[in-house]
Order: structure tokens, then sequence, then C-alpha cells
């Protein structure tokens, strides 16, 4: 009878160590998709922010063009108001300028301006 009994725990050691180890991989399974969903999760909350930054980022690059557009217009009003005032100060000192065409107001000025060597 020892004998039997001893085929018995070997048997029964067999299966225990069968049945644990399933136990065991099961719980490894289910600890790995736990572990997997919180990864799939954790993808998926970086990917929802990366729209929001890219997003971000397209409102500023828009944001950017308005600021240079406005600048540049800024600009073009400033020059223009510059050589309106200017083209009224050299006016001012031609007689019936406003009966001169541009290319005689021109000449004038290149007489006037001419270096003497």
């Amino acid at each position: 009878m020892p004998q039997h009994s001893n085929s018995l725990n070997s048997k029964s050691k067999r299966f225990t160590v069968f049945c644990c180890s399933k136990l065991e991989r099961e719980d490894t399974i289910m600890a790995n998709k736990v572990n997997l969903q919180k990864i799939k999760s954790e993808i998926e909350t970086k990917q929802a922010e990366l729209e929001k930054y890219e997003k971000k980022i397209v409102q500023l690059k828009n944001r950017e063009k308005q600021i240079k557009k406005i600048a540049s217009i800024e600009g073009r009003k400033k020059r223009t108001h510059r050589l309106i005032e200017r083209g009224a100060i050299l006016e001012s000192f031609f007689d019936r300028a406003s009966e001169k065409n541009n290319e005689e107001i021109k000449e004038i000025l290149q007489r006037a301006f001419r270096k003497t060597d």
C-alpha cells in the first residue's frame, strides 16, 4: 500500500502543479489583458492630447498670419501717410503746383537738387 500511496501522492502533486500552473497562467493572462487595456486607454488619452495640441498649433499659426497681415497693413498705412505728407510739403514750395504734371515737378526737383561739381 505504501507504493499506492506514493503513486497517489505523485499524481496529486502533478495535478496540483498543473492546476496551479493553469491558474497562474489564467491570472497572468488576466493581468496582461488589464495591462493591455490600460495601455490602450493611455494611448487614446495621449492621442486626444496630441490632437488638442495640433489644433492649438494650427490656431496659433493662423493667429501669427493675422498679426503679420495687420503689421503689413499698418506699415503700408504709415508709408502712405509719410509720402502724402512729404508730397504736400514739397508741393507747398511750387507756384501753381496743381497745374503741373508729374514730369514737370520731377524736372523742377532735379534742377533744384542737382549738385554743382
